[in-house]
């Protein structure tokens, strides 16, 4: 498998860090593949890394350890619990959300009607809009409103 730098993703759970005390996101990789991406403590055995899990309480027997994103932003995935074709999944899942978490917030949001940081139903059209609410927004650093769509105008103009 390529190698795979998901440092913005660290980064951006770091930044979330300075305003929550546990920072997470609740996802899906692909069709009923939850996936729980949880910033590890400071006793855990790699504490600053990302732990990649369907969220499901350690010890229950469905509880599934797909693996980990390293402090580096280097991808250690658990292949006991995927297969090929489910850590390939995975592995692109991760790059898109690294790349671009707001249009990956919004895809979620708009098949779920709530929000992968928060977990709470997005009530305004706004909220709905961006697949999380002003708050959301605040905590992970991410553009709110008109941002959004100037950000993706902008970088469409960049593109070109």
């Amino acid at each position: 498998m390529p190698t795979t730098n998901l440092m913005p993703l660290v980064t951006r759970f770091n930044k979330a860090a300075t305003k929550l005390k546990y920072p997470r996101i609740r996802t899906e990789f692909a069709p009923d593949s939850t996936l729980v991406i949880k910033l590890s403590g400071p006793r855990a055995k790699y504490p600053g890394s990302l732990t990649l899990t369907n969220g499901l309480p350690y010890g229950d027997p469905e509880q599934h350890y797909y693996g980990r994103i390293a402090t580096d932003g280097s991808l250690h995935l658990f292949t006991r619990d995927l297969t090929q074709i489910a850590a390939e999944l995975l592995t692109a899942y991760l790059q898109q959300l690294s790349a671009d978490p707001a249009k990956v917030a919004l895809a979620y949001g708009n098949k779920t009607c709530n929000c992968m940081f928060c977990g709470r139903r997005l009530d305004t059209n706004e909220s709905r809009h961006n697949g999380y609410g002003p708050i959301c927004a605040d905590k992970w650093d991410l553009p709110w409103g008109g941002q959004y769509e100037q950000a993706k105008t902008a970088s469409l103009l960049v593109d070109l």
